[in-house]
Parts: C-alpha cells; structure tokens; sequence
C-alpha cells in the first residue's frame, strides 16, 4: 500500500529535522539520540566489580562459569527496560581477571548507559535472586543504575535492617557446591545514541 501522505521527513520551521522515516519504514527521532525510535535487541551481561583487570567492567569469573548469561531490553526513545538473567554454574566456576572472594560485585554489560546525570539512580524492579544455600534465603536484593555507566549495582539489605552491596561470596562460595541465580529488570534513561 502507497505512503498517504508520502514524507519522509518532518521539519521545525527553522530547518532543523524532527523526525524521519527510514526505507523499512521505522521512525527515526532525530532530537532523541541516533536511531529508530522503538528498539528490541540482546546482550551479555556479567558479574564484575572493582577489583579487576578494568574496574567494573572486566568480568569477574571465567566464561565457563555462567549456566545462564542472557540480556534483552527494549528502547523507546531514551527510556530503556534491560532484562538481566544471570546463573552461575558452581561445578565450573572460577576467577579470573584479578576476581576474588570478597569483592564487591555489579552487573555489568547495560545495552546503553545510563544518563548522565550524577543525581539520576534508576531503580531496578525486585529482584530475583536464589542464594539459599548460601544462607542468603532472608535477605532483600534490589538495585540501581550508575550515572554515566553500563553498570547495575545491586545492594542487600537483611531482617536487622543492614544494608551492604553484593559482593562474591554471595554468588559463589567455595565451601557450599550450589548454583546461584539473579534474574532482575531495569528501566531507566539514556542519552546515549
């Protein structure tokens, strides 16, 4: 079926272009950052933390230790929702790039950073998380966004009302053979292309 009106673009009165359309048909934004206005993909998200090889972005463990490594989101405009769904598989799990018990950890691998604005912490929804083994099973997990970074920091808080982040022995610990898995969602703002 032919265009009905058959524009291609759309402009203020001063020149400046406001929107597109491309040759499959997909808005394009031109003042909202680079690109369609509505987006789907994936990515890889992974556990990371300060104290590695590149600090919070350098995976912590070894790629044979994720059961589970799996990120999607869904772009509109500069508002981002990113699925997060991360497992480790404690039989093959190891450190690596300077990783080590104790350390603080974060999910690294956003599909676009934050906004950067240093006062802008998106909140993520509850998070899933399964570390009963561990002891954790009374603990509350949540998260947010960091400013400027492809980064979720994730933060516990327990019954006596203590909160302290993440830090690997949550997620792998060498006395107790289990798998650990945190399964989260995030919406936040972007003004990354």
């Amino acid at each position: 079926m032919a265009s009905i009106i058959g524009v291609e673009t759309l402009q203020h009165t001063n020149g400046t272009t406001a929107l597109s359309v491309n040759s499959s048909g997909k808005v394009i934004l031109d003042q909202v950052g680079a690109g369609e206005f509505y987006r789907t993909g994936t990515f890889v998200p992974h556990w990371s933390s300060g104290n590695v090889t590149v600090p919070y972005e350098t995976n912590v463990f070894t790629n044979a230790s994720y059961e589970v490594q799996v990120g999607s989101y869904l772009r509109i405009g500069d508002l981002v929702t990113a699925n997060i769904n991360l497992k480790i598989d404690y039989s093959a799990t190891a450190y690596a790039n300077g990783g080590a018990t104790g350390q603080q950890l974060t999910v690294y691998g956003l599909p676009f950073k934050v906004k950067n604005v240093s006062t802008y912490t998106p909140m993520s929804d509850t998070v899933y998380f399964n570390f009963s083994a561990q002891g954790w099973s009374s603990y509350n997990v949540v998260g947010y966004g960091s400013s400027n970074n492809k980064i979720l920091v994730l933060n516990s808080s327990n019954t006596n009302g203590s909160v302290a982040p993440l830090n690997t022995n949550h997620v792998f610990h060498g006395t107790q053979a289990h798998d650990s898995q945190v399964i989260v969602q995030i919406t936040y703002e972007t003004d990354e292309a």
